[in-house]
């Protein structure tokens, strides 16, 4: 889950931050199957009012969709289970809780919740605090630590490779 080795450039000579935004797929119907485990692995719905407002992996595969109607979701799926999520008090408490622990592995604290399943964490300052260990000699056997105050914590990488999709320019030919 921690953000990957995107690119190693230096931020400040971009003049700018490397922002991760991480978005927790599915997160009301996640939310239900971290409260009951024996919903993982069901076609699982969540209701508000009479749609589906969002529904898991597995009920997407068997053919549900978000603002489908319930009605047309039973239809589709028979055996979907479908929770009621009309009451945002659970998803606002996940969301704090995940927005603290993804703040626990920022190194400035930049980090900012813009709604319940999405959060922005600044990682300019552990992008270019690693960029600073990338052995110029072998790049192959680098090292990205995770915190500075622990050299140990992290993994090793190739620092030759592009990690990620590389795409030229629009109208490159």
């Amino acid at each position: 889950m921690y953000p990957p080795v995107l690119c190693l450039f230096s931020a400040a000579l971009l003049g700018t931050s490397l922002a991760r935004p991480p978005d927790y797929d599915c997160f009301y119907a996640s939310v239900f199957e971290a409260e009951n485990p024996a919903l993982k692995g069901l076609p699982l719905a969540v209701q508000q009012k009479q749609i589906i407002v969002t529904c898991n992996y597995e009920a997407r595969r068997r053919g549900l969709r978000k603002l489908q109607l319930i009605k047309e979701a039973r239809r589709v799926c028979p055996e979907v289970v479908v929770v009621l999520g009309e009451d945002l008090t659970r998803f606002r408490n996940a969301s704090k809780a995940l927005c603290t622990f993804l703040a626990s592995f920022s190194w400035d604290g930049k980090v900012d919740r813009l709604g319940f399943d999405e959060v922005f964490m600044d990682v300019t300052s552990i992008i270019d605090f690693n960029e600073r260990l990338v052995n110029d000699n072998l790049p192959r056997l680098s090292f990205f630590c995770l915190k500075k105050d622990d050299p140990a914590a992290g993994f090793p990488f190739d620092a030759s490779q592009v990690a990620g999709h590389v795409y030229g320019e629009k109208n490159e030919k």
